[in-house]
């Protein structure tokens, strides 16, 4: 992973630079990035599961990213969450 983040996946032009994510896309790509399930997510913030699944799925397409570890691996580039 530590190769992963040092290369960077994406290049700083690539499609996700200048695409801002709401205060909610933050938490919720947050807690992702935490390990937390949908489920839980849904509980701590008071949404439904489906709701968790939408603001995902809205992230992926909205960072053109298209797997749950390259979402992880986009919050730790950016500090959302420490790498023990």
């Amino acid at each position: 992973m530590s190769d992963y983040l040092q290369r960077g996946e994406r290049s700083q032009d690539g499609p996700a630079q200048g695409r801002r994510l709401s205060a909610r896309e933050q938490e919720i790509l947050k807690l992702i990035a935490e390990g937390n399930s949908s489920r839980e997510i849904a509980e701590m913030l008071g949404l439904s599961v489906k709701t968790v699944h939408n603001h995902r799925t809205r992230l992926m397409t909205k960072l053109d990213i298209h797997r749950n570890t390259d979402l992880v691996k986009y919050a730790i580039r950016l500090g959302m969450v420490q790498v023990d």
